[in-house]
């Protein structure tokens, strides 16, 4: 079969990358354009694809060091379930209120209240349950990224 610049040599898969269907549209030229939502990172410079990865992982770290602080100041066989409920809870109220895709808009500076509170809060909770290094290294990591965020973003 000849290759023409409008058909590929090998048949394209009808999903994209992790299993994700390709949303393909014929402009008028013909030609099949692949216009698939790469995610939050499509087009960013750089350096904000790395503030933007910094803050997932910071949000992970919070979500440790909610589970680490709560197991450590609850005791007996509840001190597990505990430290899980608490990982839900913040997660839920994260993915609520505070992720890109939120289900409840809110104003950035209440955005960032609430921010402050769940890493600030966790960082204090770290410090008085004997953990002060991570604490530390968990808040400066965080007012540093929202720095950053804030300048790649204007």
């Amino acid at each position: 079969m000849p290759v023409s610049p409008t058909t590929s040599r090998r048949p394209r898969s009808p999903t994209g990358a992790f299993g994700v269907p390709r949303v393909c549209s014929r402009p008028p030229s013909g030609r099949v354009v692949d216009v698939t939502d790469r995610g939050p990172l499509d087009g960013a410079s750089p350096a904000l694809a790395v503030a933007l990865t910094v803050r997932f992982l910071a949000e992970l770290a919070v979500l440790v060091g909610v589970a680490v602080l709560v197991s450590s100041v609850t005791s007996g066989w509840w001190r597990w379930p505990a430290a899980a409920l608490a990982v839900v809870a913040v997660a839920v109220l994260w993915g609520r209120f505070l992720s890109p895709k939120a289900a409840v808009a809110i104003p950035p500076a209440a955005a960032l209240g609430i921010e402050a509170a769940l890493f600030l809060g966790t960082g204090l909770g770290l410090v008085l349950t004997g953990r002060p290094i991570p604490a530390v290294i968990g808040a400066v990591v965080w007012a540093l990224d929202r720095l950053a965020l804030a300048i790649l973003r204007r």
